[in-house]
Protein backbone atom coordinates (compact mmCIF):
# COMPACT_ATOMS: atom_id res chain seq x y z
CA UNK A 1 0.00 0.00 0.00
CA UNK A 2 2.83 2.41 0.85
CA UNK A 3 4.43 1.71 -2.54
CA UNK A 4 1.16 2.56 -4.33
CA UNK A 5 0.81 5.85 -2.37
CA UNK A 6 4.40 6.75 -3.17
CA UNK A 7 3.86 5.96 -6.84
CA UNK A 8 0.74 8.18 -6.97
CA UNK A 9 2.61 11.00 -5.21
CA UNK A 10 5.52 10.73 -7.66
CA UNK A 11 3.10 10.79 -10.61
CA UNK A 12 1.45 13.95 -9.28
CA UNK A 13 4.84 15.64 -8.83
CA UNK A 14 6.09 14.48 -12.23
CA UNK A 15 2.92 15.48 -14.06
CA UNK A 16 2.52 18.76 -12.25
CA UNK A 17 -0.36 19.90 -10.14
CA UNK A 18 -2.72 22.62 -11.20
CA UNK A 19 -2.40 25.44 -8.75
CA UNK A 20 -5.64 27.25 -8.10
CA UNK A 21 -5.04 30.88 -7.15
CA UNK A 22 -6.53 31.94 -3.84
CA UNK A 23 -9.65 34.05 -4.08
CA UNK A 24 -9.23 37.73 -3.37
CA UNK A 25 -10.92 38.98 -0.23
CA UNK A 26 -14.48 39.89 -1.13
CA UNK A 27 -14.54 37.81 -4.32
CA UNK A 28 -16.54 34.89 -2.93
CA UNK A 29 -18.98 37.27 -1.22
CA UNK A 30 -19.47 39.18 -4.47
CA UNK A 31 -19.95 36.02 -6.52
CA UNK A 32 -22.41 34.59 -3.99
CA UNK A 33 -24.52 37.64 -3.20
CA UNK A 34 -23.95 40.34 -5.81
CA UNK A 35 -23.18 38.71 -9.15
CA UNK A 36 -26.72 37.46 -9.71
CA UNK A 37 -27.77 41.03 -10.42
CA UNK A 38 -24.56 42.94 -11.15
CA UNK A 39 -23.10 40.01 -13.16
CA UNK A 40 -19.83 38.11 -12.69
CA UNK A 41 -17.59 40.92 -13.94
CA UNK A 42 -19.67 43.63 -12.23
CA UNK A 43 -20.66 44.91 -15.67
CA UNK A 44 -24.35 45.04 -14.79
CA UNK A 45 -27.24 44.31 -17.10
CA UNK A 46 -28.32 47.31 -19.20
CA UNK A 47 -31.71 48.62 -18.17
CA UNK A 48 -31.96 46.23 -15.22
CA UNK A 49 -28.94 46.33 -12.90
CA UNK A 50 -26.27 49.03 -12.79
CA UNK A 51 -22.67 48.47 -13.79
CA UNK A 52 -20.26 48.65 -10.85
CA UNK A 53 -17.01 47.97 -12.67
CA UNK A 54 -15.27 51.24 -13.39
CA UNK A 55 -17.90 53.24 -11.49
CA UNK A 56 -17.19 52.06 -7.96
CA UNK A 57 -13.51 52.89 -8.31
CA UNK A 58 -14.44 56.50 -9.12
CA UNK A 59 -16.95 56.62 -6.25
CA UNK A 60 -14.37 55.44 -3.73
CA UNK A 61 -12.04 58.28 -4.75
CA UNK A 62 -14.35 60.96 -3.31
CA UNK A 63 -15.31 61.13 0.40
CA UNK A 64 -19.04 61.76 -0.10
CA UNK A 65 -19.55 59.06 -2.71
CA UNK A 66 -17.22 56.69 -0.81
CA UNK A 67 -19.52 56.97 2.21
CA UNK A 68 -22.54 56.56 -0.08
CA UNK A 69 -21.14 53.31 -1.53
CA UNK A 70 -20.92 51.86 1.98
CA UNK A 71 -24.39 53.17 2.83
CA UNK A 72 -25.93 51.52 -0.23
CA UNK A 73 -24.55 48.13 0.75
CA UNK A 74 -25.76 48.50 4.34
CA UNK A 75 -29.15 50.16 3.67
CA UNK A 76 -30.12 49.13 0.15
CA UNK A 77 -31.89 51.48 -2.25
CA UNK A 78 -35.15 51.70 -4.17
CA UNK A 79 -36.22 53.82 -7.11
CA UNK A 80 -35.28 54.80 -10.62
CA UNK A 81 -31.72 55.74 -11.51
CA UNK A 82 -29.79 56.65 -14.66
CA UNK A 83 -26.60 54.69 -15.30
CA UNK A 84 -24.72 54.71 -18.60
CA UNK A 85 -27.58 56.60 -20.31
CA UNK A 86 -29.98 53.83 -19.32
CA UNK A 87 -32.93 54.17 -16.93
CA UNK A 88 -33.09 51.46 -14.30
CA UNK A 89 -35.95 50.96 -11.86
CA UNK A 90 -35.36 48.50 -9.10
CA UNK A 91 -34.53 47.62 -5.56
CA UNK A 92 -31.17 46.84 -4.04
CA UNK A 93 -31.71 44.85 -0.86
CA UNK A 94 -29.98 46.01 2.32
CA UNK A 95 -27.01 43.83 3.24
CA UNK A 96 -26.52 45.20 6.74
CA UNK A 97 -26.23 41.68 8.13
CA UNK A 98 -22.78 41.42 6.52
CA UNK A 99 -19.86 42.07 8.87
CA UNK A 100 -17.85 45.28 8.54
CA UNK A 101 -14.98 43.16 7.23
CA UNK A 102 -17.18 41.59 4.54
CA UNK A 103 -18.62 44.93 3.37
CA UNK A 104 -15.14 46.43 3.17
CA UNK A 105 -13.80 43.38 1.33
CA UNK A 106 -16.54 43.22 -1.29
CA UNK A 107 -16.37 46.96 -2.06
CA UNK A 108 -12.59 46.80 -2.34
CA UNK A 109 -12.79 43.69 -4.55
CA UNK A 110 -15.23 45.29 -7.00
CA UNK A 111 -13.23 48.54 -7.12
CA UNK A 112 -10.16 46.50 -8.04
CA UNK A 113 -11.81 44.77 -11.02
CA UNK A 114 -10.61 47.48 -13.39
CA UNK A 115 -7.08 46.19 -13.00
CA UNK A 116 -5.91 49.59 -11.84
CA UNK A 117 -5.16 50.44 -8.26
CA UNK A 118 -7.81 52.54 -6.62
CA UNK A 119 -6.85 55.15 -4.08
CA UNK A 120 -7.24 52.94 -1.04
CA UNK A 121 -9.26 49.90 -0.07
CA UNK A 122 -12.37 50.36 2.05
CA UNK A 123 -11.57 49.59 5.68
CA UNK A 124 -13.55 47.88 8.41
CA UNK A 125 -13.26 51.10 10.43
CA UNK A 126 -14.95 53.11 7.65
CA UNK A 127 -17.80 50.62 7.45
CA UNK A 128 -18.14 50.61 11.24
CA UNK A 129 -18.31 54.41 11.27
CA UNK A 130 -21.07 54.45 8.65
CA UNK A 131 -22.94 51.62 10.37
CA UNK A 132 -22.90 53.58 13.66
CA UNK A 133 -25.12 56.26 12.05
CA UNK A 134 -28.91 55.77 12.06
CA UNK A 135 -29.89 53.55 9.12
CA UNK A 136 -31.56 55.14 6.12
CA UNK A 137 -34.57 53.73 4.32
CA UNK A 138 -34.24 52.54 0.74
CA UNK A 139 -36.12 55.63 -0.45
CA UNK A 140 -33.93 57.93 1.69
CA UNK A 141 -30.92 56.31 0.02
CA UNK A 142 -32.44 57.12 -3.37
CA UNK A 143 -32.86 60.77 -2.33
CA UNK A 144 -29.25 60.86 -1.13
CA UNK A 145 -28.12 59.42 -4.46
CA UNK A 146 -30.03 62.10 -6.35
CA UNK A 147 -28.33 64.84 -4.29
CA UNK A 148 -24.91 63.34 -5.05
CA UNK A 149 -25.72 63.08 -8.76
CA UNK A 150 -26.87 66.72 -8.83
CA UNK A 151 -23.63 67.78 -7.12
CA UNK A 152 -21.56 65.79 -9.63
CA UNK A 153 -20.42 63.34 -6.97
CA UNK A 154 -21.48 60.13 -8.69
CA UNK A 155 -20.44 58.69 -12.04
Amino acid sequence: MAFRTLRVACCIVACGVAVVPAAQPGESIYKTYCALCHQQGAEGLAGQFPRLKGRLQVMLAQPSSRRYAIQVVLNGMAGGIEVDHSHIVGVMPPLGTFSDRDVAAVLSYVAGLEGKEHLKPVTEAEVSQVRAQPPLSATDMHALREKLVQAGGLP
